[in-house]
């Protein structure tokens, strides 16, 4: 849904009610993002694939829709800044987990702040009427911040805190690991060594009661 959401917000001069349609879109991504998680819970489908390409997914519609937002004007750039900075380390830091099996699961932190920049990218599609008609006088940069501003400005601030969070969380993971590469629990891929041994003493234990059997 990321290339027609930034084709409908970015065709204003051309398509009638594009900032509608592109709401709609969102919404509707927005929505099946909840949906299909608790779908894979409930179902007992969750997989290592899913917890890589969710977030992923989530990053690209984030920053897509806040660019989206400052190219027209609907938003100050800081706010693309701050989010694909962030963005742009947890993605640098998904290869060196997934060379060592390590999967992190989304912290809570980060789904809160997920559902406040989706809630402030939403009221951004009115920032025209909330700068008329609820504008504050706080004030960045010089710049009078409106409702979606601010809750943008939340959002952030709790995206940095999930970001510091889930490096804190990747680093005792990372240790660990060593920790277990050192001890010869795991290969430096990640593959666990003390369950093939587990398993190659099982087979001829297996290949005696086997050959009983066959002998009786």
């Amino acid at each position: 849904l990321v290339p027609f959401f930034a084709f409908f917000m970015l065709a204003g001069d051309i398509v009638p009610y594009s900032y509608l349609w592109a709401a709609v879109i969102f919404a509707v991504a927005s929505i099946t993002d909840t949906a299909d998680g608790k779908i894979a819970r409930k179902y007992n489908m969750v997989s290592d694939i899913g917890k890589v390409f969710d977030p992923l997914a989530d990053k690209l519609m984030h920053v897509s829709s806040i660019l989206c937002l400052v190219i027209i004007n609907y938003m100050p750039w800081y706010f693309l800044v701050l989010i694909a900075v962030k963005e742009l380390l947890m993605i640098c830091f998904s290869p060196m987990l997934l060379k060592r099996k390590i999967v992190i699961q989304a912290v809570f932190a980060g789904k809160i702040a997920s559902a406040v920049i989706s809630g402030g990218v939403v009221l951004t599609f009115f920032h025209a009427l909330l700068v008329k008609w609820w504008t504050f006088g706080t004030t960045v940069q010089g710049i009078q911040m409106s409702l979606d501003w601010i809750v943008m400005l939340i959002g952030c601030v709790l995206a940095i805190y999930a970001l510091v969070t889930y490096i804190v969380i990747m680093l005792k993971e990372l240790k660990k690991f060593d920790a277990d590469f050192k001890a010869g629990k795991v290969d430096k891929f990640g593959n666990r060594l003390d369950e093939v041994t587990e398993d190659a003493k099982s087979e001829p234990v297996a290949q005696d009661a086997e050959n009983e059997s066959a002998t009786k």
